[in-house]
C-alpha cells in the first residue's frame, strides 16, 4: 500500500493532538481524491477561513509536497522489509547505505517497528511522522546546505508519558519530553533540528566548524556547544539555558514581529517568544524547566492553560477547559507525572474550580461561580 493511499484511508481520524500542519497536510492529500464530495470541499474551505494561519499552513504544505514530487512512489514496507533493515542507530547513515544518495531517510526504522504483531497499531503513527519527514526533506534539503554536501535525515518521536534520550551522530545528546516530535537534518557543515511539536532539551556536542541550530516557530535557536531547553506550545515557545550561551533570531529577515533583532542568553537566562513578539531576556533558576527530565513538572506562577497543556502530554486522561477565566488561573507548585490522577483530584482545593469527568480518559476544568 503507498504512502498516498494509506493517508487517504485514514483522512476520517481524528488527532487529540494534531497540529496545524498535520492538518493542513490531511487536507492536501484528500482534495487529491478524485471522488471528493461538495460537502467535504465546503468543510475544508469552513477550515481555512477559520484563521489566516490555517491558510498559510496549506499554502506552505501545498508548496512543499509540490517541490517533493509524486510521494506514490514511496511504498509501505512489508513485514519482510521490517525485517531486513538492519539499521539500529549505532552508525553514522552515511556509512551504513550501500547507494549513493545525497540524502537518506527511513521514518520506520526511528518509529522501532520490531514487533510485527504491533504493526497495525502503529501505522497512524507513522503516517503523523511521514507528514512532518516530508516537509523536512523538502526544507532541509532546499535550504541553505552546500550543494555538494551530504544530508543525513532523521525523525525522532515520543509517546504519551515518554521521556527519550536520543544520541545523534556527531555524539550530542537529544532528550524528548512526552508526546514531542523532531526531524534532524545533519551535512558537512551544518547541524539543524526542527521542533515540531513538544519539549526538547539539548546538550550539544561542540564543533564551532558546524553550526548547531534548531528551529521552532519563527525563530532559531544557534548553539556551538550548550546545554539547553526549548518548550513549543500552543502559541509561545520557552528558551532557557542551562549551560553556555546561544542565539535566538528570526528564522527569516522579513517577518513583521516585534524585537527582532539577534539575542543572546547565557546560562540561567531564559526567553519567551510568539508568533508576534519576543519577551525580555530573564534570568531564572534552570532546575525547575529542566525537571521534566525527573518525573516532575515545577511552575511558579503560571497560567493554568500551560500548566494542563504539559500534563496532558503525560497523561492518558486529557484534561480540558470548559471558560477562559480557568484557563488564566495561576499556579504554582510541582507535578509529579507518576501521579496525575492525584494532582487532578485535589485541584479543587487550590481554585475555585469543578473537576468533572466525562469519561475516564477526559476531564472538564470549569470556574466554581460564587454564590450570592
Amino acid at each position: 500500500m503507498s504512502v498516498w493511499t494509506a493517508i487517504k484511508e485514514t483522512i476520517e481520524v481524528n488527532f487529540d493532538n494534531r497540529t496545524r500542519f498535520e492538518i493542513a497536510t490531511e487536507w492536501f492529500y484528500a482534495l487529491q481524491d478524485q471522488n471528493i464530495t461538495i460537502e467535504k470541499i465546503q468543510e475544508w474551505q469552513k477550515w481555512l477561513a477559520e484563521s489566516p494561519e490555517n491558510a498559510k499552513e496549506y499554502e506552505r504544505v501545498e508548496e512543499v509536497l509540490n517541490l517533493t514530487g509524486d510521494t506514490e512512489g514511496l511504498a509501505w514496507p512489508d513485514d519482510f522489509e521490517l525485517l531486513s533493515d538492519d539499521y539500529d542507530g549505532n552508525a553514522k547513515v552515511a556509512n551504513w547505505k550501500q547507494s549513493n544518495q545525497r540524502w537518506t531517510f527511513n521514518p520506520f526504522r526511528q518509529l522501532n517497528l520490531r514487533d510485527l504483531a504491533q504493526l497495525k497499531a502503529l501505522q497512524l503513527s507513522a503516517l503523523s511522522v511521514v507528514f512532518a519527514a516530508l516537509f523536512t526533506i523538502a526544507f532541509f534539503n532546499l535550504a541553505d546546505f552546500s550543494g555538494n554536501s551530504e544530508l543525513e535525515v532523521a525523525i525522532f518521536e515520543s509517546t504519551t508519558g515518554e521521556n527519550k534520550l536520543i544520541t545523534l551522530s556527531d555524539g550530542s545528546l537529544l532528550t524528548l519530553g512526552a508526546q514531542s516530535l523532531v526531524s534532524v537534518a545533519y551535512s558537512n557543515e551544518r547541524r539543524k533540528i526542527f521542533l515540531e511539536r513538544g519539549e526538547a532539551f539539548f546538550d550539544v556536542a561542540k564543533n564551532p566548524e558546524r553550526p548547531f541550530s534548531v528551529i521552532t516557530g519563527n525563530r532559531v535557536v544557534t548553539a556551538i556547544g550548550t546545554q539547553f531547553n526549548i518548550s513549543k506550545q500552543y502559541d509561545r515557545v520557552v528558551v532557557t539555558v542551562a549551560e553556555g550561551k546561544i542565539s535566538l533570531s528570526p528564522e527569516t529577515n522579513d517577518e513583521p514581529i516585534e524585537n527582532k533583532d539577534k539575542a543572546y542568553l547565557v546560562t540561567g537566562q531564559q526567553v519567551t517568544y510568539t508568533a508576534s513578539s519576543v519577551s525580555n531576556v530573564i534570568n531564572t533558576s534552570a532546575k525547575a524547566p529542566l525537571s521534566w527530565r525527573n518525573g516532575k513538572l515545577q511552575y511558579m506562577e503560571e497560567k493554568l492553560i500551560y500548566v494542563v497543556e504539559d500534563i496532558n502530554r503525560y497523561s492518558n486522561i486529557k484534561i480540558r477547559f470548559a471558560d477562559e477565566k480557568t484557563k488564566a488561573m495561576l499556579y504554582s507548585g510541582t507535578v509529579f507525572t507518576a501521579n496525575l490522577k492525584d494532582w487532578i483530584s485535589v485541584l479543587p482545593n487550590a481554585f475555585p474550580i469543578t473537576v468533572s469527568y466525562i469519561s475516564e480518559s477526559e476531564v472538564i476544568l470549569s470556574r466554581l461561580d460564587k454564590q450570592s
